[in-house]
């Protein structure tokens, strides 16, 4: 869970950080616009990645699958750090309106992402549990069939 975790909330951090400024207007103005929504973006992706972590711990089946999940998670949310800080910033217009366009999109994107993993791993863990619960049928289905003969 921590390396989930720690992993979105340290990708906000570099976001809000390093991720280039906003820079607007004849005066040249900067505004971190990346530092305004990261955070909000950081929390929908930690609410997305723990509530699928705390539907893991439900069930001792589906334990195995926590080191996927937190390893996808950081992996995402390291993706999308590197491509705000170094990803291409748009220039507008006569006065240049710089637009860091890849730090504004990639949280977004970043939090998708970990939605789009939390699905998967939940379709993964439900999937293992029929075929878990089938195989058990199974086996009373054999077991019944020997004691009838």
């Amino acid at each position: 869970m921590g390396v989930a975790v720690g992993a979105i909330w340290l990708a906000v951090l570099a976001i809000s950080l390093l991720a280039p400024d906003m820079v607007s207007g004849s005066e040249q103005q900067h505004m971190p616009v990346a530092a305004f929504g990261t955070w909000l973006w950081g929390i929908a992706g930690t609410w997305a990645a723990l509530g699928s972590l705390a539907a893991l711990r439900r069930s001792s089946r589906r334990r195995h699958l926590h080191q996927p999940l937190a390893l996808g998670v950081a992996g995402i949310w390291t993706v999308a750090a590197a491509v705000s800080v170094f990803g291409p910033v748009v220039e507008t217009g006569s006065d240049p309106t710089r637009l860091p366009l890849a730090a504004m999109v990639a949280p977004v994107a970043a939090t998708v992402l970990t939605g789009l993993l939390r699905a998967a791993i939940d379709l993964v863990a439900s999937l293992l549990d029929d075929s878990v619960d089938d195989d058990s049928v199974d086996d009373d289905l054999i077991v019944e069939a020997h004691s009838s003969v």
